[in-house]
């Protein structure tokens, strides 16, 4: 799933992205026990998200992609707290905390 590139453009290529993005984020977030599995969900999910952080410039607000987003950064922000767990999920949870930061109604709720 490396080579898998998530599309932006057009709207609809987004759409279909995001429901994709939230099957894998709930897959992500069901994950437990392994520590090889965990730490390669969230290599994966790293790498499908940062083309997408990068390329989109505008406020994306579709449900999907919420929902997932927010799946995924609390998973992220769990295995942040773990020592064994920061160099997988870190890259993760950063982003989110960085992009929160200027929003203070969508940042009160998460501890960044």
């Amino acid at each position: 799933m490396r080579f898998l590139r998530l599309r932006v453009f057009p709207i609809d290529a987004l759409e279909e992205s995001s429901a994709f993005l939230l099957s894998c984020a709930k897959f992500y977030s069901r994950t437990t026990g392994s520590l090889r599995l965990k730490h390669a969900w969230a290599t994966l999910l790293t790498e499908l998200l940062m083309p997408i952080a990068a390329v989109v410039d505008a406020e994306v607000n579709l449900p999907e992609l919420v929902q997932a987003i927010d799946i995924i950064y609390t998973k992220a922000m769990k295995m942040a707290a773990k020592v064994r767990h920061v160099n997988a999920a870190f890259p993760l949870a950063a982003p989110h905390c960085v992009s929160a930061a200027g929003m203070s109604s969508t940042s009160a709720g998460f501890p960044c």
